[in-house]
């Protein structure tokens, strides 16, 4: 874990350190004038994590101390006809994490456990990963195997590209995308290991000798923006029979649809005892019909839906259709108990963070949007 700081969007370039690390990144900047200042809109949490590294005591025993920022907003000044959808945006949401290291082992250390996070977000968020690894002749001839190493743990082919000099800020760093559906990257978690920031910000410790240490510094975003995260699930259901997000997503994950109005009750009954098992169940209460129900489920991409008639009623067991395992045309239905079909949703989100429905429980009193 992270410590959370909130950092500003706005710094001003009369800044030294601000102004020599802004012209290090090639991406277009927000860049005016306020007053006689010359002013910037920031494109990463790094200015401000590190002005608050600057002015902290650091001890080598707190090493490696861990920053984090989900970054509403940041801001890069995307041309005229190079913003496309969800992938390339002039403002995003960047989860950004800064981790000070002790030296260089820790470094390597933390790195790793960096990269094993990138690679998660991709399995938990169901987007396959891609990944290159770029460093410095230096860093490589070093240390070879540790890289080869990292790449052998991925377990999928990593290109690597080795620079015969440094001109970045940074030695070592690991990008990692999705494939779109034309068969393109969408870059998305990244780990840089930079060697210049603590010397241009002055970030600092001392040794028990008294020696000045500017620290290696690691930049991590674990998932890359959060844009970029949904253009790649979204991509990723192109390829689908059945378009799906993974169910601990699903905004709705059961859907529970009542044949007739007196079965409206015993389905709010079934979806409270859902609500109070961690699962996000909602209850189509509304005067339509069944079939078109199915079909509005079927288009919100709910993951489990139920039809509730008397038969259900009389037996508790629930006929359910399992969005992930139809077929276009052809869906798939399972009779399965309450405790079952607890189970089964249990049993895909299990590890995953959970947060309640956002929405009335009651399809009727819920917003509806065109």
């Amino acid at each position: 874990g992270g410590m959370p700081v909130e950092t500003p969007v706005m710094y001003d370039l009369g800044d030294k350190a601000i102004a020599e690390h802004a012209a290090k990144f090639g991406e277009r900047q927000y860049r005016f004038k306020s007053g006689n200042r010359d002013m910037m809109l920031r494109f990463a949490a790094c200015f401000g994590m590190f002005s608050i590294m600057h002015d902290m005591h650091i001890s080598p025993n707190t090493l490696p101390m861990k920053l984090y920022e989900l970054s509403t907003y940041s801001f890069r000044h995307e041309q005229k006809g190079e913003v496309i959808g969800l992938k390339r945006l002039r403002a995003f949401t960047m989860p950004d994490m800064h981790t000070l290291c002790r030296d260089a082992d820790g470094a390597l250390t933390a790195f790793e456990e960096q990269l094993a996070i990138g690679w998660k977000t991709g399995e938990d968020l169901e987007t396959p990963l891609v990944g290159v690894f770029r460093c410095t002749r230096d860093f490589f001839d070093q240390y070879e195997l540790w890289i080869k190493g990292i790449v052998a743990k991925s377990g999928v082919p990593m290109l690597i590209e080795v620079l015969s000099d440094r001109v970045h800020y940074w030695i070592a760093k690991v990008d990692l995308a999705a494939i779109d559906a034309q068969g393109r990257p969408i870059e998305n978690p990244t780990v840089q290991m930079d060697v210049e920031s603590a010397d241009r910000f002055d970030i600092k410790y001392y040794t028990p000798e008294g020696t000045e240490i500017h620290p290696p510094i690691l930049h991590c975003s674990p998932t890359g923006s959060i844009e970029r995260v949904i253009c790649a699930m979204l991509e990723g259901t192109a390829a689908q029979e059945v378009p799906s997000f993974p169910t601990w997503l699903a905004p709705t994950q059961v859907r529970l649809v009542p044949v007739a109005e007196r079965h409206v009750c015993f389905a709010e009954e079934i979806g409270a005892r859902l609500n109070a098992a961690c699962i996000r169940a909602d209850v189509d209460d509304r005067d339509e019909s069944v079939n078109k129900k199915i079909r509005e489920a079927g288009m919100d991409w709910v993951p489990y839906v139920a039809v509730i008639g008397d038969q259900e009623a009389e037996t508790g067991r629930l006929m359910v259709t399992i969005r992930k395992l139809s077929e276009k045309k052809k869906p798939y239905k399972e009779t399965m108990t309450e405790t079952e079909l607890i189970q089964a949703v249990k049993l895909e989100t299990a590890g995953k963070p959970f947060r309640p429905l956002y929405t009335p429980r009651l399809l009727s009193n819920k917003p509806r949007f065109i």
